[in-house]
C-alpha cells in the first residue's frame, strides 16, 4: 500500500543525505493539546488555505482590526502564530510591508503584558512598571509608543497580536464598582455592560485599543477569541468595529487532518505501522467539535510510547504503532476517558468531584439504549447556591483545559459540551 521506490544509484559521497532526527522527548513532532508557536511552523500543516484566505482578509485596504474567533480547540492560536506570522515574517512580499510584535496574551495584568510588547527589547524593569502606571493613566501613552514605532518604520503596517482574547475576562481580577475609575466616563462605561460581569480594567484597556486605532492608521489590531466569548465584546469599545472584524475559523476537512497528521511524521522520518492507521486515526476524530487537540494529543501519546521502547527496548524502528499505544487503551475514546478519570481524581474534594458528575450528566441524553452528547446552554448550570456556582465554574475550567469539553456560541448564548461520547 505505498507505492514503488525507484532508487537512482549514484556515489556515496554525493548522495549528501542528512542524518534522520533523533527520537528524543524534547523532539515529538506533535503538541498534543498546546498550540503551534511560530517556532513551530515547520511542523505545521493541513492550514494553507485557511492561512491564505486570513493573509487576504488583514490585507483589506483600510482594514484594521481583525477577530480570529472559533470554538476552543478549533486552532485559532496555531492558525494565527505558526501560521499567519509565519507567512509574513517569511515570504518577502510582506515583510516588507508588515512589522509585527510579539503575540502577546492578557493574563491578569493586560496593561504590563502589553507595554513588555510594544517597548524594546532592552527597557529596563523600572521603565516598564513606569510605562504601566502611565499608561493606565493616560491612554495617550498607547498612541506615544506606537507613533514611536510608526516614525521608526515608516510606510509599514504594525501589527499587534492579542492572543485568548478572553482572558480579559477570565482573568481579570474583581474590581470597584465601575463608576469609581478615572476614565469611567470617557468610554461610557456604565451602560456598556452589567457592572458585576466585568470590572473596570477591562473596559479601559479595550477603550484604550480602540482609541489607538482611531488614531493611529498604520496600526492593525489582530485578536484570537473561543466565540463564546463574543457576546460580551461586541457592546465594549470596539463593538462597532466587531461584525466587519471577525474572521471565523471552519472546522478541517478529512483530508486537512491527514497533512496534520503525515506532515509532522514526514519531518521526524517517521512512519505508521500499519499504514491504513493514519485513516483510522481521521475517521475517528472527524466529526468531533475539538479534533485537532484531540487528534495531537493521540498522535503525541504514539510518538511518546515510540520514544519510550528505544529508551528501555533499545528499538530503532521509526513506526508509529497502534498495537499497544493505541488499541489497548481504546483508541481515542479511550484516551480521553484515561485523560477524564485523572482530571476527576485530581480535583479538590469530594463536593467538586460531585459538581463534576453534575455538570457532565446534564450533558447526556439516552437515545434508546445509548447515551449520546448534548450541547448545554450555560445557563443551564446555574444554581441558587453560590458556593455550587463557584464550584460549576471551575469544574468546566478544568475540563475544558484538558480538552474534555468545546465551550462555544451560537445565537449568541455561550454553551458547552463534550468534546467525544
Amino acid at each position: 500500500d505505498r507505492g514503488e521506490y525507484i532508487f537512482q544509484i549514484v556515489p556515496s559521497d554525493q548522495l549528501k543525505l542528512k542524518s534522520a532526527p533523533k527520537l528524543e522527548k524534547d523532539n515529538n513532532p506533535y503538541r498534543g493539546l498546546e498550540a503551534y508557536e511560530e517556532k513551530h511552523s515547520k511542523l505545521f500543516f493541513g492550514r494553507n488555505s485557511v492561512i491564505e484566505d486570513l493573509v487576504e482578509y488583514i490585507s483589506r485596504p483600510h482594514h484594521q482590526f481583525t477577530v480570529v474567533d472559533g470554538v476552543s480547540g478549533s486552532g485559532k492560536s496555531s492558525l494565527v502564530k505558526s501560521g499567519l506570522l509565519s507567512i509574513l515574517k517569511a515570504d518577502a512580499k510582506y515583510r516588507d510591508k508588515w512589522h509585527v510584535f510579539s503575540p502577546m496574551r492578557p493574563g491578569s495584568d493586560p496593561f504590563l503584558a502589553l507595554v513588555r510588547t510594544l517597548l524594546p527589547a532592552d527597557t529596563s524593569e523600572a521603565d516598564i512598571s513606569q510605562a504601566r502606571e502611565d499608561f493606565k493613566i493616560f491612554p495617550e501613552t498607547l498612541q506615544i509608543i506606537v507613533d514611536a514605532w510608526i516614525n521608526q518604520h515608516p510606510g509599514k503596517t504594525l501589527l499587534l497580536v492579542i492572543d485568548q482574547f478572553e482572558e480579559l475576562i477570565t482573568l481579570a481580577p474583581q474590581a470597584a464598582s465601575l463608576k469609581s475609575v478615572q476614565w469611567g466616563r470617557r468610554f461610557n462605561l456604565d451602560h456598556l455592560v452589567p457592572k458585576h460581569e466585568l470590572c473596570a480594567q477591562w473596559l479601559l484597556f479595550i477603550g484604550y485599543l480602540a482609541e489607538a486605532l482611531d488614531a493611529c492608521p498604520q496600526l492593525h489590531l489582530l485578536v484570537t477569541l473561543r466565540s463564546d466569548f463574543a457576546p460580551r465584546f461586541q457592546t465594549s469599545a470596539l463593538g462597532d468595529r466587531w461584525a466587519e472584524a471577525r474572521f471565523s475559523v471552519r472546522p478541517m476537512r478529512s483530508d486537512e487532518l491527514r497533512e496534520t497528521v503525515l506532515g509532522p511524521a514526514n519531518e521526524m522520518a517517521l512512519y505508521f505501522e500499519p499504514a491504513k492507521l493514519v485513516d483510522r486515526l481521521v475517521d475517528e476524530v472527524a466529526q468531533m467539535p475539538a479534533a485537532l487537540p484531540l487528534l495531537s494529543f493521540t498522535l503525541s501519546e504514539l510518538y511518546l510510547k515510540l520514544h519510550s521502547d528505544w529508551v528501555k527496548e533499545g528499538k530503532s524502528e521509526r513506526a508509529l504503532s497502534v498495537e499497544a499505544s493505541f488499541d489497548g487503551q481504546g483508541g481515542v475514546a479511550g484516551l480521553l476517558a484515561n485523560r477524564a478519570n485523572e482530571e476527576y481524581a485530581q480535583l479538590p474534594d469530594d463536593a467538586h468531584r460531585k459538581t463534576m458528575r453534575r455538570v457532565m450528566l446534564r450533558m447526556v441524553n439516552i437515545e434508546g439504549t445509548e447515551a449520546v452528547k448534548r450541547r448545554v446552554q450555560k445557563t443551564e448550570l446555574l444554581y441558587v447556591d453560590a458556593k455550587e456556582n463557584d464550584r460549576v465554574e471551575y469544574v468546566l475550567s478544568v475540563l475544558d483545559q484538558a480538552r474534555l469539553i468545546v465551550a462555544g456560541e451560537e445565537a449568541g448564548e455561550p454553551y458547552v459540551e463534550p468534546a467525544h461520547d
